[in-house]
């Protein structure tokens, strides 16, 4: 007997190039948002005090749904297997593992992005968001 843990609707972009711009748009909106502070080893984690939400690239898409007094340290636990795969998917492309994003996603592509060093958020904000909007463009050109 299987008990339904999914609580929550998340609809996200199928393609990854969109998938991934909407991750870059929420992460911009939560960078100015003092509920929020970016923490790329935090899915949305409450802080003890309750006074902000740390949350890392994918978790910037859970905010849509989860308010910032809500923890999700485990994305399973709350959305279904589609929407896990692609949070999955945002975490991998924000580490620049591409091509295991794109399988986490279902896509084989012949032509995609090559896997890459990326600058992490922590060590440089502003470059971290170019490098993955350059990705987003990539993604792009190759249909994907």
């Amino acid at each position: 007997m299987t008990t339904e843990h999914h609580t929550r609707a998340l609809e996200l972009p199928e393609l990854p190039s969109d998938l991934l711009a909407t991750a870059l748009s929420d992460l911009e909106r939560v960078e100015v948002d003092t509920h929020y502070v970016v923490n790329m080893r935090e899915w949305h984690a409450p802080s003890v005090d309750g006074t902000v939400c740390y949350v890392c690239l994918a978790g910037a898409l859970l905010t849509r749904v989860l308010e910032p007094d809500e923890a999700c340290g485990d994305p399973a636990t709350l959305f279904d297997t589609d929407a896990v795969l692609k949070l999955m998917a945002v975490d991998l492309f924000r580490c620049g593992s591409v091509r295991t994003a794109l399988d986490y996603l279902g896509l084989s592509p012949a032509h995609a992005p090559p896997d890459r060093r990326v600058v992490t958020h922590d060590e440089d904000p502003e470059l971290f968001r170019l490098e993955m909007r350059i990705l987003v463009g990539e993604l792009r050109e190759c249909g994907l």
